[in-house]
């Protein structure tokens, strides 16, 4: 239907004149006519009538796949109505459509037919539903109304003046079906009002009917430019109202926000439904090309992606509209667009070059829809969703390429950063391998941004995957290694103490593959290459700067500062760490070469050396003691050790172990090692007890003959149990400790030689003795004398001394045992 202009009021014997004129027109004439008429005239007539009811009930009947369609073609003609008299009243455009068990009441509350849609809805092929510019109209043939006939034996139109109908029983002619018949109206209707009845005919079961209406897509109303609702009120057999639905839709254009609601009552029942929202987006297409169904080379796409209350996609297969819906092709959002339809309405014309370019402009329009998504704080990560995916329709599917098409030319994604919008190529899926615990990349991006936002989810990705997007590989995670390794510890995860070792763990897997799966790239010399590999003295390096060692030989932790490249012994407890490391190269260091350096750096007064370098090192030559093979280290090196005062001790002066024997030089010498300075080059001094305080507790691989850390400190490293017998310097001298013995505490000289005889009698020369013999000792019976003036009071040399002299005055030892 046109709309009415203000000058086309007829009154109703004008209108009843019109239908009369259109029914003569298909060959009905008067009783009285026919009784004037030609015998053989009115049977060229009815011949006539004959062969086109039979061509319009053919048509009518066979251009729809549904009964279900007449409800379409019944919100069609509403749509396509005016609605300027409405406005004044602030009433919205609506249509209500009442289904009884016999019939159907449709009410839209229009401007009126005018005589031109009452002329039109009389023919077959002829339609006032015209495009012009940009303003769209559903009607397309002028059989669509014809549709109705499917379910209605009558079709009654009241209008303004007009009130008449149609009648086509099934079986009969199809005359009825254009021959429009007066009807004087039964009751007059409030203005403005049409009202279209259609009296069913007795094979249309009521059930079906109502499941018709039912199955009738609320997003229909999306595309609708004029209606604002659609009323269904269902009617039982006994009249009364069993059920009541009310579909309405409102757009926010500032958000392109569309919400459908439906208000439903069954009985006296209100039932709740949740509406609907879509995104809409809109383009408007030029310079189509011609076309002889259409006088304008203009259309309008229009699409609509269902969203939840979230505002987040709500997926599955949509319907795509010519205006009324024509199918389900597989894509996941609704469109619509001024389609050349076959005449059914059902398909599009797929030889039309214009609906070919339609196709583009729908390609187009899902780009912007893309963008508006893009500045969406929900569907910026979700737009993805909606990529069409397998469309098996031919005329169809170049759709989906050119929409892939668009898509891969523009930027239409976020990295990680959340910066500007960049092209699919240029951003890469990030794999779990990649991932820290929280989900984070294992070290941040380049400034040439290729991480894909986290926000994008599976499904996102799978579909953008379609379109190029593809996983971060190998050689790029490297890069990001490399720069990573290139900051300082305040930005670097590689270097962070705050990196925890399942971090390392996945770096480490990750290195490994170019050596595992023998990659052409990156290659493992690149890998050897990266300077990823943590040294004792903080330094990160690359094996291939240089030989790099374990901390440990055989469990034996290396000294520091030997100027060996160790790896910090933290990194080597992870076993996937330390599995890099070795394929990278790193290797135990030798145990010679080790010893070699330690002896080497004591050729030096240097005083870097502190009492824990000195600790390691004895640490290391101990437990790297060679059974068999006695080297005394302070005298065939330059090693020395510290004193229990802190001082460096070489090999020219002696060191005790402290003891609290009577006999050993702590208690010989008594205070007189605590008082500064003293000569500790002629009396000695003690090792540091932290030396077997913190060594002699660690364990140590030992085998049968390897010794207890004190005998190693006595055999290698030269220090004493006792004080020294013979001068190290000239060994037919006595000690200068000895001496003092003797000088200073001669009342311990023999307790001394008894106590440590065993070691004594191993150095003991004829020189040795007879200088020790001179030695004057205080313990006798006649007080002071040397010592070889004087006797062992032996039983039998008491006995005879006792014959010839006085015991008390003979010079015998004071012998305590």
């Amino acid at each position: 239907m046109s709309t009415l202009s203000t000058n086309n009021i007829i009154s109703s014997v004008e209108a009843q004149q019109l239908i009369q004129r259109i029914a003569r027109g298909y060959g009905w004439i008067s009783q009285r006519a026919r009784d004037a008429s030609d015998k053989e005239a009115l049977e060229a007539i009815e011949m006539l009538q004959e062969n086109l009811g039979i061509a319009v009930t053919i048509l009518a009947t066979n251009l729809y796949k549904s009964k279900a369609r007449f409800v379409f073609e019944l919100i069609q003609n509403a749509e396509d109505n005016d609605y300027r008299r409405a406005a004044p009243s602030a009433t919205e455009p609506y249509t209500k459509s009442t289904v009884c068990p016999n019939k159907i009441v449709t009410d839209p509350n229009e401007d009126g037919f005018t005589t031109e849609n009452v002329v039109a809805i009389c023919k077959v092929g002829q339609s006032t539903k015209k495009r012009a510019g940009a303003q769209q109209y559903i009607g397309e043939k002028g059989i669509g109304f014809k549709s109705v006939f499917m379910v209605a034996s009558k079709v009654h139109i009241q209008s303004g003046p007009f009130s008449f109908f149609f009648e086509h029983p099934p079986g009969e002619r199809g005359m009825g079906l254009i021959t429009p018949v007066w009807e004087p109206a039964e009751v007059a209707l409030p203005e403005p009002l049409t009202r279209i009845t259609l009296t069913l005919h007795n094979e249309v079961g009521y059930p079906e009917l109502l499941s018709q209406f039912d199955a009738l897509p609320d997003a229909l109303l999306l595309f609708l430019n004029k209606l604002g609702s659609i009323t269904i009120d269902k009617i039982e057999f006994g009249g009364r109202s069993a059920e009541s639905t009310t579909f309405s839709c409102t757009l926010d254009e500032s958000s392109r926000r569309a919400t459908i609601s439906k208000v439903q009552r069954k009985g006296s029942e209100h039932l709740n439904t949740p509406p609907k929202h879509y995104h809409i987006t809109r383009k408007l297409l030029e310079d189509l090309p011609p076309d002889k169904q259409r006088d304008s080379d203009i259309a309008e796409v229009m699409l609509a992606f269902p969203l939840d209350d979230k505002s987040k996609p709500i997926i599955g297969y949509q319907e795509v509209y010519a205006y009324l819906p024509i199918g389900n092709f597989g894509f996941s959002f609704l469109i619509q667009s001024d389609f050349i339809t076959q005449a059914n309405r059902q398909d599009v014309m797929e030889s039309s070059q214009r609906n070919k370019n339609i196709l583009d402009g729908i390609a187009r329009a899902f780009l912007d829809a893309v963008f508006q998504f893009c500045n969406h704080p929900t569907l910026q990560y979700m737009w993805p969703r909606y990529i069409p995916l397998e469309i098996s329709n031919p005329f169809w599917v170049p759709l989906k390429d050119r929409i892939y098409e668009h898509l891969k030319g523009r930027a239409v994604l976020r990295g990680r950063s959340h910066g500007p919008l960049r092209f699919i190529s240029q951003l890469k899926i990030i794999e779990d391998d990649f991932l820290d615990n929280s989900g984070n990349p294992l070290v941040a991006d380049l400034d040439e941004e290729m991480y894909l936002a986290s926000e994008y989810q599976k499904e996102d990705r799978a579909a953008l995957s379609r379109l190029g997007l593809g996983m971060l590989d190998i050689t790029a995670v490297v890069a990001r290694f490399r720069h990573d390794l290139k900051q300082p510890s305040s930005r670097s995860r590689f270097k962070s103490p705050e990196t925890n070792e399942s971090w390392h763990t996945k770096t480490a897997k990750l290195l490994l593959r170019p050596f595992e799966e023998k990659l052409e790239s990156p290659t493992p010399d690149t890998i050897r290459g990266l300077a990823c590999i943590p040294l004792q003295n903080g330094n990160w390096t690359a094996i291939t700067d240089g030989a790099v060692f374990f901390p440990r030989i055989d469990g034996i932790l290396i000294p520091t500062d030997l100027g060996l490249r160790i790896v910090d012994e933290k990194s080597t407890t992870n076993p996937t760490r330390k599995k890099l490391f070795i394929t990278l190269g790193v290797e135990p260091a030798s145990i010679q070469d080790v010893r070699a350096l330690i002896l080497a750096r004591y050729k030096k007064e240097s005083f870097s050396i502190g009492f824990e370098t000195s600790l390691s090192d004895l640490h290391f030559l101990y437990s790297t003691y060679s059974p068999g093979v006695t080297l005394k280290l302070r005298e065939s090196t330059s090693l020395w050790v510290f004193n229990h005062r802190d001082h460096r001790v070489h090999d020219g002066e002696d060191l005790y172990f402290q003891s609290d024997k009577e006999y050993d030089l702590q208690e010989l010498m008594g205070s007189v090692l605590e008082v500064a300075p003293y000569n500790s080059d002629m009396i000695g001094s003690f090792i540091h007890p932290e030396y077997r305080k913190r060594i002699e507790p660690l364990p140590v691989k030992r085998s049968g003959s390897h010794p207890t850390f004190k005998a190693w400190l006595h055999e290698s490293v030269g220090i004493l149990n006792h004080p020294r017998l013979v001068d190290a310097k000239d060994p037919v001298q006595l000690s200068p400790i000895f001496r003092y013995i003797i000088e200073a505490r001669p009342e311990k000289l023999l307790g001394t030689l008894r106590a440590h005889w065993a070691s004594y009698t191993t150095v003991m020369s004829t020189g040795l003795a007879s200088k020790i013999s001179e030695a004057v000792v205080p313990s006798t019976n006649i007080g002071s004398k040397a010592l070889k003036e004087t006797f062992v009071p032996s039983e039998t040399l008491t006995v005879k001394c006792g014959e010839f002299l006085d015991k008390q005055n003979f010079p015998f030892l004071k012998l305590e045992n």
